[in-house]
C-alpha cells in the first residue's frame, strides 16, 4: 500500500527500514543507557554506555538488521513478479539451507550437527516444492 501511495516501490522499501532503524534504535538505546539490563556486565558506578566498551564486538552482530533489509527489498521487488506462494517456499527452502549449513559447520558457537542422509532430505523436499511449483502451467 505504501508504495501504491509513493509511486516507488524502492522508496517505500527505504522508508520502511528507516522507521524500523529509528524504532531499533531507540529499543536499544533504552536498555544500553537506561535499563538495568546487564547488571552483572556494568561496574556499579560506571555509566550504562560503557557495557558496550567491556563486550567483544563480532560482524554478525549487524548480520540480521542487514539480511532484513535486503529481504524486504527482495520481497517487494519479486512478489509481483513470481507471485506469494512460490517467494514464500523459496524463502523457507533458503531458510532451511542456512539452518542446515550452519549446524554442519557450528557457526557462532551453535553445537555442530552433521548432515546426515535424513536432514539433508528435508532441506531437499522444500527445493523440489519450488521448482515443481515453477513448473505449473498456470
Amino acid at each position: 500500500f505504501l508504495a501504491a501511495d509513493l509511486g516507488s516501490t524502492m522508496l517505500a522499501v527505504t522508508c520502511a527500514c528507516v522507521v524500523s532503524a529509528i524504532e531499533l534504535g531507540s529499543v536499544a538505546g533504552y536498555f544500553f543507557l537506561y535499563a538495568n539490563a546487564w547488571p552483572e556486565t556494568v561496574p556499579p558506578k560506571a555509566p550504562r554506555a560503557a557495557f558496550v566498551k567491556t563486550e567483544p564486538f563480532y560482524f554478525w552482530y549487524f548480520t540480521g538488521g542487514l539480511l532484513g533489509v535486503i529481504f524486504t527489498a527482495v520481497t517487494t521487488i519479486l512478489s509481483p513478479i513470481i507471485g506469494s506462494g512460490m517467494l514464500f517456499m523459496a524463502a523457507s527452502a533458503g531458510e532451511l539451507l542456512a539452518a542446515a549449513l550452519i549446524d554442519h559447520v557450528g557457526f557462532a558457537g551453535t553445537p555442530v550437527r552433521p548432515l546426515s542422509v535424513l536432514r539433508t532430505t528435508g532441506v531437499l523436499l522444500p527445493i523440489a516444492g519450488c521448482l515443481l511449483m515453477q513448473l505449473d502451467p498456470k
